[in-house]
């Protein structure tokens, strides 16, 4: 299941950053983030009451190591859409899109800092040069 959910948000954000590029010529940046996080709140809190789910936000920050894993990821996840959003109305959804798909090649260094992890085989090593070399052949070609 899990590759229909990766290929399911891909085919949203493609989506989402096509029809971006057009919104951003209508509504302010900090306008169109406001509406979003608005809507976002209240469709979370509709699922998550209709799936039942209990949120004891205590049972899930009691020890500091999860608060602050938590207050991270959330900041991470504020930046990159914040960012991305500045990208897509600075340059294009194409070109930012094509450098924003550099993020698997900090998902092996991180993974490899933080946690000594790595999943590298000698296609992901292959797929790794590929996606570095785009990034270069976009950036170049897209001044």
């Amino acid at each position: 299941m899990w590759i229909v959910y990766a290929l399911t948000a891909s085919l949203a954000r493609g989506l989402q950053y096509v029809l971006l590029e057009k919104l951003l010529v209508k509504i302010p940046s900090l306008v169109f983030f406001a509406i979003s996080s608005t809507v976002g709140v209240l469709l979370r809190r509709i699922l998550l009451l209709a799936s039942k789910t209990p949120i004891h936000l205590k049972q899930y920050v009691k020890d500091s190591q999860t608060l602050w894993l938590l207050i991270i990821v959330i900041a991470l996840f504020i930046i990159g859409n914040m960012v991305i959003v500045f990208a897509i109305k600075d340059k294009n959804a194409t070109v930012a899109s094509l450098i924003e798909i550099s993020y698997p090649l900090f998902v092996v260094l991180f993974g490899y800092l933080l946690y000594r992890n790595t999943h590298l085989n000698a296609g992901t090593i292959v797929g790794w040069i590929m996606v570095f070399a785009w990034i270069v052949l976009v950036y170049l070609f897209n001044k």
